[in-house]
């Protein structure tokens, strides 16, 4: 890859072919220490053997070269502990002798053309943990955790800076630190090892807080200090490639995810910045278009996606057999990937696939089994068959939605799934329903992140601070849309609950009270609670075809009660269902009608016009609901509230809840790039129990309708189906929008729409 005197990191944008190799030759050395068991001397020559065979970066480069790779990053220090590289520091393979792999490798790729990385294990190091017990986390009782370092240990956060130095002398594009973390295995909190301990009493003044009291002000502090040491720590090695070479990226297998609580994420609005691009490893139907979504609101340059061909990474919470050895089914692969692609982030493979040297070939340039090696083979060839349609492109805006840390710490704490089911669910709902959106965080919550966006979702961002629900404020009286639910502004953002909304105007609504009734969805089963129902006095658009006077369907979702102000329109309202005598008698006594209803007069959702804008607030977590329980009838309603706030997208897709859709401007609007990819729907939706198999075929979708609204003074040259240019028939409809014919889309494919 030629790189440029103007961006050296331009390669960062341009490349999509990307591959991660882990370092998988034993040494027995590192193997004597860390088992405390001489190893044999057939054993010692065999592994020399497997060395002298194998360390060959011909090898790789061919294979590479066959599968048009255009980035490799290799793993210079593992979770072992052994570095590849001729480290002076670390503990270098000792079965190298004089070699330096990774530099005859980063060499070999540079006249090959490829842009070679250096990838680094940060937290977690086998060797050192039996070398030096002392460095490793601990837990507040004393228990050491089992192999991953404490960052705050002089001595290990010395050796990583020192090992980051080296690294940074070679000539590498990135560097790519993993497991940088302070909790994981046994930890399931922040670290109390004494080098914590002194630094936050000298840091705060107090003794480290030993149990978690939210209305403590020193463990609001204690979780504060905790985010500021891992900001600190990136910025230290920042430093460090900025002082040797500022022309190596600085990237991060990124652990901001909004899903996680306190003890095992980022603050992302602050770690973010530091990183040239953020990198994530992830796989899984709907995991994927969240996290790259994620990626892509915080990621300084095009982000990266790596999609494991095993089942393995990524699946331990979805199948019920994972092994390294054990590809996933093509099609799998190929939607991860496409997703990927789709929203906007750079795929790359992981490795584990290529473990079984069995089949590293020099003369037939391949490294993994047949089964691996035709997918990343064929998955690479469709990637570069579709990269005219990818390069210089920017995404559609239409809806954006708010991730909040504060609502998740201050007033979730460590019980996150209350508010984090409203927030995958909003996604989910607008995913499956193909409404362009993105995701954002409280860092870029003023007016000009808002203003690219016809509509903002708020979903349960119960912590906003004063001038957050100004700026809300502002954006929906200057014209924009706003969908928000249940606890929204309630409170401020120290988590302290307000008397009423900071947004209720905005809202139509004032708090009537029964916030206590907040429970995660996912671990209670409705039918245990009161139950509440859902009724309409009168036909409204909003339940179109979803309730009709005289009908009622239960609400399994946690409510507010609210009344509407004013000018805001209410529609719907809920009935309680009492149980008899207080006490649950079974699930057929509501499901029968059994019970004591009572009508009550607050609203389902309240419709709002405030200044040039439109409002809706839902006061049940609706989305949360659809979410855990994939109920039918709310995902329409939900659909018709985004759409009444926010408007009609400049690219609307009508295709069944399997497809995911992104829109990208390219060539300075002289095409528009509709990305459909056929993978979305998710079997296991509520079967938090049980396992789901892999999904071994992807079936086609026929008959699509996109429309795409005509930018002015442009006219239409043509439209096709990308990859393969074929013609699709479109029609003018009314107004600037033309409605376009896509007969049939496998996993992925582009409708594209080229303007004269």
């Amino acid at each position: 890859m030629k790189r440029t005197q103007e961006d050296p990191k331009a390669w960062i944008e341009t490349t999509y072919r990307r591959v991660m190799l882990a370092f998988n030759f034993r040494d027995p050395e590192a193997t004597e220490i860390i088992t405390g068991k001489p190893v044999s001397d057939e054993r010692r020559a065999a592994m020399q053997r497997d060395v002298d065979r194998y360390l060959d970066p011909e090898i790789y480069i061919r294979a590479f070269k066959r599968m048009g790779i255009q980035v490799m990053y290799h793993h210079t220090k593992g979770g072992g502990g052994v570095s590849c590289y001729a480290t002076r520091i670390g503990h270098r393979f000792s079965l190298m002798g004089d070699r330096d792999f990774f530099g005859e490798l980063v060499t070999a790729c540079r006249r090959a053309g490829i842009v070679p990385g250096a990838m680094f294990q940060v937290g977690r190091d086998t060797l050192r943990a039996a070398q030096h017990p002392d460095w490793l986390l601990m837990d507040v009782a004393g228990k050491r955790c089992v192999f991953n370092m404490c960052s705050n240990n002089p001595n290990w956060r010395g050796l990583v800076m020192a090992q980051v130095e080296e690294l940074a002398h070679y000539d590498i594009g990135a560097i790519v630190f993993d497991q940088l973390l302070m909790d994981y295995n046994n930890i399931q909190t922040a670290c109390y090892c004494p080098h914590c301990r002194e630094l936050f009493r000298r840091d705060a003044g107090e003794d480290m807080p030993e149990q978690e009291d939210w209305d403590n002000p020193v463990w609001r502090r204690f979780v504060q200090w905790r985010y500021d040491r891992i900001v600190g720590f990136i910025e230290e090695a920042d430093a460090v490639l900025k002082r040797v070479n500022p022309d190596i990226a600085h990237a991060c297998i990124y652990r901001g995810n909004p899903t996680r609580e306190w003890k095992h994420g980022y603050d992302c609005d602050r770690t973010a910045p530091i990183y040239t691009y953020l990198v994530n490893d992830v796989a899984g139907v709907d995991r994927v278009a969240f996290r790259a979504r994620v990626l892509r609101a915080l990621s300084a340059r095009r982000p990266e996606l790596a999609a494991a061909m095993s089942l393995r990474v990524g699946s331990y919470t979805h199948y019920g057999y994972c092994d390294n050895s054990v590809p996933k089914p093509r099609d799998m692969f190929f939607a991860d990937v496409m997703t990927a692609l789709a929203n906007g982030v750079t795929p790359a493979f992981e490795s584990l696939g290529w473990r079984n040297r069995r089949f590293w070939d020099k003369r037939k340039a391949t490294m993994c089994s047949p089964a691996f090696d035709r997918a990343y083979l064929e998955t690479s060839q469709a990637i570069q068959r579709r990269e005219p349609w990818l390069t210089g492109a920017e995404p559609v805006r239409h809806a954006v939605v708010l991730h909040s840390r504060r609502t998740r710490d201050m007033h979730y704490h460590s019980q996150v799934e209350p508010y984090t089911e409203s927030l995958v669910g909003w996604h989910e709902a607008l995913l499956q329903g193909q409404v362009l959106h993105d995701l954002t965080t409280e860092g870029r919550l003023n007016a000009e992140g808002l203003r690219p966006y016809k509509l903002l979702v708020l979903p349960n961002i119960s912590c906003l601070s004063d001038d957050q629900a100004e700026t809300i404020r502002a954006y929906v009286k200057a014209g924009g849309g706003l969908v928000a639910s249940f606890g929204t502004s309630l409170f401020d953002e120290t988590g302290k609950e307000r008397a009423d909304f900071a947004l209720g105007d905005v809202f139509g609504v004032t708090y009537a009270g029964n916030v206590d009734n907040d429970y995660v969805l996912r671990k209670e089963h409705p039918a245990q609670r009161d139950q509440y129902f859902i009724s309409v006095d009168r036909k409204h658009k909003f339940f179109q075809d979803v309730l009709v006077p005289g009908e009622r369907m239960s609400c399994p979702a946690p409510t507010l009660w609210v009344r509407p102000r004013p000018g805001a329109q209410p529609v719907g309202r809920f009935t309680i269902h009492w149980q008899e005598g207080g006490k649950f008698e079974g699930q057929m006594d509501w499901i029968s009608g059994r019970g004591r209803p009572e009508a009550t007069d607050y609203p389902v959702l309240v419709a709002n016009r405030f200044g040039k804008g439109r409002a809706v607030y839902l006061s049940a977590k609706l989305a949360a609901s659809f979410k855990i329980h994939g109920h039918p009838l709310l995902h329409p309603l939900l659909l018709r509230a985004a759409r009444w706030a926010g408007g009609r997208p400049a690219v609307e897709v009508d295709a069944p809840a399997s497809v995911e859709a992104n829109a990208y401007v390219q060539d300075a609007e002289s095409r528009v790039v509709v990305h459909l990819v056929n993978y979305q729907t998710n079997p296991s939706r509520g079967m938090y129990t049980g396992r789901m198999p892999p999904v071994a075929r992807v079936l086609p979708v026929r008959d699509l309708t996109v429309t795409a609204r005509v930018p002015r003074g442009r006219k239409v040259k043509k439209v096709y189906l990308a990859p393969d240019k074929r013609r699709l028939k479109w029609t003018q409809e009314t107004g600037s929008r033309i409605s376009i014919a896509v007969p049939e889309i496998h996993i992925h494919g582009m409708a594209v729409v080229e303007y004269a």
